[in-house]
């Protein structure tokens, strides 16, 4: 590109510009991350995104909140009825509706 294209002017050191972030992985396909937790109802087991085996406790919960959400209950109420019901979160002393949020957008 010579000094005279308009697009010489949106080049940088390392070329043009990305047109935005990534996209994301296909539906039910677990990326590793370095230090990252494994997603609810799993537990790792090694390394990679094959070292993940069930958790049933957890299973169970995430049985439950699709069903709850389909009776049309709220992402805070279904916080509050596991709170209620004593199950336990793994991440936080306690349920929050943004847990509750991503287990439905995984399921």
């Amino acid at each position: 590109m010579d000094r005279g294209d308009p697009r010489a002017r949106h080049a940088g050191a390392r070329g043009p510009r990305r047109s935005g972030p990534a996209p994301p992985p296909p539906r039910g396909v677990v990326v590793s991350r370095a230090g990252g937790a494994a997603p609810h109802g799993s537990l790792s087991s090694g390394p990679g995104p094959t070292g993940l085996v069930e958790d049933s406790a957890e299973q169970e919960i995430i049985q439950q909140i699709p069903e709850l959400h389909a009776k049309g209950m709220g992402l805070r109420e279904i916080a509050r009825e596991l709170e209620e019901a004593g199950l336990k979160c793994r991440q936080a002393k306690q349920w929050h509706h943004w847990q509750v949020r991503n287990i439905l957008r995984r399921a």
